[in-house]
C-alpha cells in the first residue's frame, strides 16, 4: 500500500510510502511540500474529476509541477 491509514489506529498518524529513501535535499523538500499541500488541500476540497497528469494537480505551483515532470522524465 502507498498510504497506510491503518497506522492511525495505533499511532494517530497516516503513513505515506510512495517515496524511496534519499539524502538529496531537493527530493526531500519537494516531497514534504507535496504531502503538506495534499493534506491541506484535502481538508477543504474534494476532487470531482480524476487527476491524470501532474499538470492537473490543483495545489502545486508551476515550478513544483515542473520539478515532478522533470523527475518523471529522468526515471523513464
Amino acid at each position: 500500500r502507498k498510504v497506510n491509514a491503518t497506522a492511525y489506529l495505533r499511532h494517530k498518524t497516516i503513513e505515506f510510502r510512495q517515496h524511496s529513501g534519499t539524502t538529496e535535499y531537493e527530493k526531500i523538500s519537494n516531497w514534504i511540500s507535496f504531502l503538506a499541500k495534499l493534506v491541506q488541500y484535502s481538508e477543504n476540497n474534494v476532487l470531482t474529476d480524476n487527476v491524470a497528469t501532474i499538470e492537473e494537480i490543483p495545489f502545486l505551483t508551476r515550478s513544483e509541477k515542473q520539478y515532478f515532470i522533470e523527475r518523471r522524465a529522468a526515471l523513464n
